[in-house]
């Protein structure tokens, strides 16, 4: 389909649909990048979607190539989103849309229902089910290495993430009772099976373990330490403090719960104690793993 474009439009929006005629499958979408404009399609630009291109490379190329609209970015946004969202174009085998359009148009953000994201997770779960498919995703991931650039960005993204109680609650649930496969364990053991921590990662692991990640011991670090000494001077002299025969008793709990299976978090409320208090424990850094 050709239209005429004047020369002195930087862009020119549009909405498109592409198909395999002869396998009923069908795309819509939209362009709208700088400078774009409808002969773009099919020319220099074979849409932003990876289902289609996967689906091309198996098929060859699409026999039917329209435009269908004509406009700013908004109205062609808007457009695909009323289409997809209308006939469920989304969720309908015979089209490759996966999602119901952009979700940004001018700075707001469109709310997907509940029902909507169920019927989405039902149908990735149902692709994930094809083998090519798995295996095409699999094979993407396989051998991919990240720039030291990339790198440095996933950290900075991460660094500003802020994990709320509840998502933490949520993690901890879904973790919980969960058993690895052996082949998972196997395989976990193997890629760990030979490999050596150098010396400059023991010496910043040691720093993270015994401050907060970042060399600078946590307020109140020395004064704890202290304490903690004395506590086991005391009851290695055979003449102890009562707070030191109270903190043995609570330590002496976490030992007991642990050694029993308990979760830290169990162990936590059944010791009253901090968290901090019986992960040293756990790991043997605690000064009643000191004691005779």
């Amino acid at each position: 389909m050709s239209i005429y474009l004047p020369h002195h439009l930087p862009s020119q929006p549009f909405l498109y649909v592409v198909g395999w005629s002869n396998l009923d499958t069908w795309y819509l979408g939209v362009r709208y990048a700088k400078h774009c404009h409808s002969t773009d399609l099919w020319t220099s630009y074979f849409t932003s979607s990876d289902y289609v291109r996967e689906f091309r490379e198996r098929n060859g190329e699409p026999d039917h190539i329209e435009i269908l609209l004509l406009g700013d970015r908004e109205e062609v946004l808007a457009t695909e989103r009323a289409v997809i969202t209308e006939f469920n174009l989304h969720l309908d085998p015979k089209w490759l849309n996966r999602s119901t359009g952009a979700i940004h148009i001018s700075g707001q953000k469109f709310q997907q229902s509940e029902a909507f994201r169920k019927q989405r997770s039902e149908a990735q779960k149902a692709r994930w089910q094809d083998p090519e498919f798995r295996q095409s995703v699999v094979s993407k991931m396989q051998g991919r290495t990240l720039s030291q650039e990339t790198k440095r960005l996933i950290r900075e993204k991460r660094a500003k993430q802020v994990i709320t109680p509840e998502t933490r609650q949520k993690l901890s649930d879904a973790r919980t009772g969960r058993k690895l496969s052996p082949s998972h364990i196997a395989n976990s053991a193997a890629a760990r099976r030979g490999s050596k921590r150098s010396e400059e990662w023991k010496a910043q692991h040691s720093i993270r373990m015994k401050g907060n990640g970042k060399g600078v011991p946590k307020p109140g670090t020395s004064a704890k330490l202290k304490g903690r000494s004395k506590f086991l001077n005391e009851l290695n002299s055979g003449n102890p403090s009562q707070r030191a025969l109270d903190a043995l008793a609570k330590a002496k709990l976490v030992h007991e719960a642990l050694q029993s299976g308990k979760t830290i978090k169990a162990t936590m409320a059944y010791a009253n104690v901090s968290e901090d208090t019986v992960l040293q424990i756990k790991r043997g850094n605690h000064w009643s793993c000191q004691h005779k």
